[in-house]
């Protein structure tokens, strides 16, 4: 659990706690993302809770948000870590250029960002960059070679030992894979998530409730999430963040319109369908 320094309160937060515009001159507040009602707001809102969940209609900002947040901490725009820096698409919006943080204390010793829409090509980059560190490693020990006989590191298991060797990802399901990956999220991390229920069962974003809430309360990680799923907005002790037309407020769970929603049409889909179909 995290622990009370021998100095001090106790250390309940997170890396971040609160974000700023900065460059405010150069920035058209009359364009896209600055008309986004949510986007104006992020600075008024404290982002220090262990985990912060940004819930939200389609366009209401989730997944600017926490894009920029990721670009504010250089992590690329399609996912990855710090170390990954290949894009596909450039669909980014400016909005990373203009947010500087304000940090607690702490120091992460890791940050990630995992966005559903774009795994597929972290994966393929992840068994491109190991592929290329195992050949690396061949030629470099070409040399150890003395009368025919190798005499370096054994390197014969090199991919096997890789956890993203080339095409293992790929050979998952798709939420085989997302789930493998949020597994290997470790200790004093930031991680950044957006709308990872994509690729889970509801019984793998159970179990990813649990992964969550243990790695900010029990490894001393930070994470934000954007989220549609009732399940993962469900995590303990989160603070719940609804982007509305208004802005952002911070909201219990269970008056989210997204709880709302889901149980009203759980309690009767029968209704829900029919007034769908209503002539």
């Amino acid at each position: 659990m995290r622990q009370k320094p021998a100095n001090g309160p106790i250390d309940d937060g997170g890396f971040i706690e609160s974000v700023r515009f900065i460059d405010e001159e150069s920035i058209n507040w009359d364009t896209y993302p600055f008309t986004i009602p949510a986007v104006l707001a992020l600075p008024k809102i404290s982002l220090k809770n262990p985990i912060n969940i940004f819930v939200g209609e389609n366009g209401s900002g989730k997944s600017t948000i926490v894009e920029a947040l990721a670009g504010m901490l250089g992590i690329n725009a399609e996912g990855g870590s710090k170390n990954y820096n290949f894009s596909t698409t450039q669909t980014d919006s400016i909005l990373k250029e203009h947010l500087g943080a304000k940090r607690s204390f702490k120091r992460e010793g890791f940050a990630y960002f995992l966005r559903a829409e774009t795994m597929y090509n972290v994966f393929t980059e992840m068994g491109f960059q190991n592929d290329a560190g195992a050949n690396d490693l061949l030629l470099e020990n070409e040399k150890l070679y003395k009368n025919g006989v190798y005499e370096g590191p054994n390197i014969s298991n090199y991919r096997d030992m890789s956890k993203y060797g080339h095409g293992r990802m790929h050979s998952m399901s798709h939420g085989e894979s997302f789930f493998e990956q949020l597994t290997q999220f470790r200790k004093n991390g930031l991680y950044i998530l957006d709308e990872p229920e994509a690729a889970l069962s509801p019984s793998r974003q159970l179990a990813t409730v649990k992964l969550l809430h243990d790695l900010a309360y029990r490894q001393e990680c930070q994470i934000f999430l954007a989220t549609h799923s009732p399940i993962l907005a469900a995590i303990p002790d989160a603070q719940i963040l609804q982007l509305t037309s208004d802005g952002i407020e911070e909201i219990a769970y269970e008056d989210t319109e997204l709880y709302r929603t889901y149980w009203a049409f759980m309690k009767n889909p029968g209704t829900f369908i029919d007034r769908l179909f209503r002539d």
